[in-house]
């Protein structure tokens, strides 16, 4: 009894320790715009703490199951022929705002 007790909780404290970096599933709407976290960095000798970490606009064209969603690349910031379009989870998601 008292094993499965620190298992317990062990677990807990594993949860909350996990749960701590995720962010609230608040979510989008479709048609909103986002911003993507970009995966992978260039690499063509150019520094990585000067390079951009999130890019887009996206179009939030879906909303699928555990908080994922699927996104096209908006109408006016099209860079070829054929749009882009991707599932992005909710991590590595935000909103995009115009600056001024």
């Amino acid at each position: 009894l008292f094993r499965s007790e620190k298992l317990e909780k062990n677990r807990l404290k594993q949860d909350e320790r996990f749960n701590s970096k995720r962010k609230n599933s608040e979510g989008f709407n479709v048609g909103e715009l986002v911003l993507t976290k970009i995966a992978s960095i260039p690499s063509n000798n150019e520094s990585k703490k000067l390079a951009e970490t999130y890019k887009g606009p996206f179009k939030v064209i879906e909303v699928l199951t555990n908080d994922r969603y699927r996104v096209k690349e908006a109408i006016h910031a099209t860079r070829s022929r054929l749009p882009y379009e991707a599932v992005v989870c909710l991590e590595h998601m935000k909103p995009f705002k115009v600056r001024q």
